[in-house]
């Protein structure tokens, strides 16, 4: 017998012996958090003082937190926080305060005196939580699924902790302690290696620009294209673009997709985070017991890659796996809330089905429903269910939002201001909702109602990093009145201190100069805002009425013939605003 098959043999016999102990994995299974995805921000709810609050989950977050407006709501005396917690987030250098929570409650865990950060604001939450809650042992993020569990093993081999996969993928990730607790491990972009945070609080991965050009990556390159924004605690938004394909390894994972986001998030001590985006398309834990994390693909888009243009190796997932029974109507909601993140408006609309089928009284079933069927094009479905949710709760703010949108696609202008000004008198003065509501004002030109809405919303969200969008709007709003013009002149100058030189801002001060009579004022901001964005059919339009009535008229025509030939119904906006008394000679 070899010297392998002997020691093969006896292993074997070792163990049908009796009385030789096997070590049994125990999970040690602890709380579970319900998590209900809205939009990209995990959110969870947490009891703060008695009193039932949302938070986000944001695993990149050293210590929880809460916005500054929730902390006045509840009363909680405020002291500064330590020199330590001034943080450098990706929207920039951001302090806090400090308050202490008699009790606070989550998952059903009670917790006395516990310390919150306090400053900067969120849509749709109270707050934060961060790793001082979330690392309390070794923390599963399935969110596909809308859950957070917290398990404490004992006995459990590697794969073992991953109950759910027969093969996960892993990666070794940064050791933790009292006071550093994110989850980072190394990740490869197109064979170079960038330190990662796993980042729930981002909602899409996004890489430094720094990093993006090790792996031969530049803004301006082949392939990449402008992509929005990126985010983060501070007021500051960063521009970001967008790569083509690339290869981002992750352990025993390879992402091979376009889709990747590059911006400039400065120092923040990694080269890349991990966001939400990651999160929803995999099923992870962190197993700090052994310094690594498991995970495996749920399927679907990653990073905005649509599926057939996606490769993902090492991924057990089968398209058209089983998908698994669960217990009640608000598991099924929250289930497809994340499947509709994700891309998968069939999936999402069977749970929803299923949701309202347990639960046929829950209006919120009928509503995230809506928002299915209208990914489909299915308008009058989900107009329908939106009457639903309406029937079981009158004062639902964000259906009479939703339903004034639709209202307005079918040029109902009366329906949609009943909604919006129903939706407005059923939340508070400082809801966050006033700022889409007045978005909705302004889709319909009714610039009053606009500023109505402003009012309330920038009344209470001073430290908000949208300030700038909403002060630029409010003042644009009164320019297209006529109307309020220093107030105007304010609101831009207000929002051009937090977001200087850009183009949108330059454009709506150009016209409150314009419409003030500040000729040369008006030009200098036109031109900053067409060197800065080209094609502006406002901003054309604006400099030649300018130059125009500076007496440069052939310059003025060569505009104003430009701007009408952009935007073919601009002539009737402007003459509606009275910025011009006719489309034929306009000046």
């Amino acid at each position: 017998m070899s010297g392998w098959a002997f020691l093969k043999a006896a292993v074997l016999l070792a163990l049908a012996l009796p009385g030789v102990a096997q070590a049994r994995c125990a999970l040690g299974q602890g709380a579970e958090l319900p998590v209900t995805m809205a939009g990209w921000k995990p959110l969870v709810r947490g009891l703060v003082e008695g009193r039932e609050l949302p938070f986000v989950v944001d695993s990149g977050a050293l210590v929880s937190m809460l916005t500054a407006n929730t902390a006045e709501a509840l009363g909680l005396p405020l002291v500064d926080a330590p020199e330590r917690f001034r943080m450098h987030g990706v929207g920039g250098e951001f302090a806090f305060r400090l308050a202490a929570v008699r009790r606070f409650e989550l998952g059903g865990q009670a917790r006395q005196n516990l310390d919150f950060l306090v400053g900067g604001s969120e849509a749709d939450a109270a707050g934060w939580i961060g790793q001082n809650l979330l690392a309390q042992g070794d923390t599963e993020y399935d969110l596909g699924s809308g859950a957070i569990r917290f398990f404490r093993p004992t006995g459990c081999s590697a794969p073992e902790l991953a109950y759910w996969s027969r093969a996960p993928a892993a990666v070794e990730i940064e050791p933790v302690d009292g006071r550093k607790t994110h989850i980072i491990a190394t990740v490869m972009l197109n064979g170079q290696p960038l330190r990662a945070a796993f980042d729930t609080g981002a909602a899409r991965t996004v890489i430094s620009l720094e990093a993006a050009a090790r792996a031969g990556f530049r803004p301006g390159g082949p392939g990449i294209v402008p992509g929005g924004t990126a985010v983060g605690l501070g007021q500051r938004s960063l521009a970001a673009w967008i790569l083509p394909s690339a290869s981002l390894r992750i352990g025993d994972e390879e992402i091979r997709a376009p889709g990747l986001r590059i911006a400039d998030i400065g120092s923040i001590g990694v080269d890349m985070l991990i966001g939400a985006d990651f999160f929803l398309a995999h099923r992870l834990i962190v197993a700090n017991s052994q310094r690594r994390l498991y995970f495996s693909y749920n399927g679907g888009p990653v990073f905005d890659a649509p599926p057939d243009i996606l490769l993902v190796r090492g991924a057990e997932w089968k398209r058209g796996a089983a998908v698994a029974e669960l217990a009640d109507g608000e598991s099924y909601a929250r289930r497809g809330l994340a499947a509709l993140k994700r891309g998968d408006a069939a999936g999402a609309l069977a749970d929803f089905d299923r949701a309202v089928t347990l639960n046929p009284g829950e209006a919120r079933y009928y509503f995230v429903r809506a928002q299915a069927r209208l990914t489909r094009n299915e308008a009058l479905l989900a107009r329908q269910d939106l009457d639903a949710a309406l029937i079981r709760r009158p004062d639902y703010a964000e259906v009479r939002l939703m339903r004034a949108r639709l209202a307005m696609l079918d040029f109902d202008v009366a329906a949609a201001r009943r909604d919006l000004e129903a939706a407005s008198r059923s939340v508070a003065r400082d809801a966050d909702l006033h700022l889409p509501i007045s978005a909705g004002y302004a889709a319909m030109e009714d610039w009053a109602g606009a500023i109505g809405e402003l009012d309330l919303w920038i009344a209470a969200h001073a430290g908000d990093r949208r300030l700038a969008d909403a002060l630029n709007v409010r003042c644009w709003s009164r320019a297209m009145l006529n109307d309020g013009l220093p107030q105007a002149l304010a609101d831009c100058e207000a929002a051009l201190r937090l977001a200087p030189g850009a183009a949108q801002l330059r454009d709506s001060r150009a016209l409150v100069r314009l419409r003030m009579g500040d000729l040369a004022g008006a030009i200098t901001d036109y031109d900053a805002a067409l060197a800065a964005q080209p094609g502006i059919a406002w901003s054309l339009l604006g400099r030649g009425l300018a130059k125009r009535r500076s007496g440069r008229e052939a310059e003025g025509k060569a505009d104003i013939a430009s701007a009408f030939a952009r935007d073919h119904s601009l002539a009737e906006k402007a003459l509606r605003i009275g910025l011009i008394r006719s489309v034929d000679d306009p000046r």
